[in-house]
């Protein structure tokens, strides 16, 4: 799913969901992009130059496989820098990078033919250049999607929801009948049936009405039998904060808006965030209704949008949010992406 809602206080805000990671048998084009030489060394500056190695763990053999950068974390449809078809070696290099912290690799491999084609891809991120002496941007691709979204309000942590995908390691295609379940040291084994999550997509999911505190690590265990015997355990250990809530400078809180003008929004940029989402929610007898989102995820170095008047419309209150988050995608020992969404919040009345 492109993305996927969760409560926070007062709130709503949104984490990604590795499904908008995965191709579906899309084909090894990608508009827009910058289609690079297939490469396994740096040219130039080795500094300026992301690199590594794709491990298909678990998998049977695959036809084909891509790489793609992307300057900003890839919610939805958001469209790669750069993309190569992978090197015969396992390998991959993109050169001559600009200076950047938020970097994120993505590694997909097809399986079938055009005609009848599986992919499964998986999110290495983030990645700063220049690049440390020595590190590399290895991308492990396995047949399991895990992700764990936190948020944080006044500086507490709270869990809110897992997510995972599994995929049959000799066709690729998705499973439907694994058997997946969430723990931590805090939340005993929660199971993660595979429903319809808060996006309206599919995914082994599992909200916490009540969310926990976060403490350590987190694990998924996963179970079919085209994976093997027993459990399969996946870890996933939550990052140290980075940065702060932003703060919103426009519109404030308990500010008057116009129902039929576009809607200016801006705030203070947090730039050690990997991506910034905007929403705005319409309040009714039973809840929020989402009336806007951003349609891609902002870099962490944009503060402002307009909300079109479209997503407007009816006088009444509705709730601004502008979460900064951090994503942490198969950063050591995580097996998975760890979220950590840190919201401004306004509530404003239309007339």
């Amino acid at each position: 799913m492109g993305a996927a809602v969760a409560s926070v206080a007062c709130s709503t805000s949104q984490g990604p969901d590795l499904a908008s990671l995965v191709d579906g048998g899309a084909s090894f084009t990608d508009a827009g992009a910058n289609v690079v030489p297939t490469a396994d060394t740096c040219v130039g500056d080795a500094s300026h130059c992301l690199s590594g190695a794709v491990t298909a763990t678990g998998f049977g053999a695959y036809s084909a496989a891509k790489v793609e950068l992307f300057r900003v974390f890839p919610i939805g449809g958001a469209a790669p820098a750069a993309w190569m078809t992978l090197a015969k070696s396992g390998k991959f290099a993109f050169s001559n990078l600009d200076p950047w912290a938020h970097y994120y690799i993505k590694a997909t491999l097809l399986f079938g033919d055009k005609t009848s084609a599986a992919a499964v891809g998986s999110l290495r991120g983030r990645l700063a250049v220049p690049v440390a002496n020595g590190q590399t941007a290895d991308v492990a691709v396995t047949p399991v999607q895990l992700e764990v979204l936190e948020t944080s309000v006044g500086g507490t942590r709270t869990l809110q929801y897992a997510s995972a995908h599994v995929f049959d390691p000799v066709h690729g295609t998705e499973l439907t009948d694994a058997t997946v379940a969430f723990s931590s040291s805090t939340v005993g084994a929660q199971p993660m049936p595979y429903t319809t999550n808060l996006s309206g997509a599919k995914s082994y999911f599992v909200k916490f009405t009540s969310p926990a505190p976060n403490q350590g690590a987190f694990k998924i265990e996963t179970s079919h039998p085209s994976l093997g015997t027993g459990k399969t355990p996946w870890d996933l250990t939550p990052e140290p904060a980075l940065f702060g809530a932003p703060a919103l400078a426009t519109p404030v809180e308990g500010a008057t808006i116009a129902a039929t003008q576009p809607l200016d929004v801006a705030w203070t940029a947090q730039l050690a965030s990997d991506y910034t989402l905007v929403e705005l929610f319409y309040k009714q007898a039973t809840g929020y209704a989402a009336k806007y989102v951003s349609p891609l995820s902002l870099s962490p170095d944009q503060n402002k949008v307009t909300i079109p008047a479209s997503s407007l419309g009816s006088p009444g209150t509705y709730l601004l949010n502008v979460d900064s988050a951090q994503a942490g995608c198969q950063v050591a020992p995580s097996q998975g992406c760890t979220y950590l969404l840190e919201p401004a919040t306004a509530r404003v009345t239309a007339q």
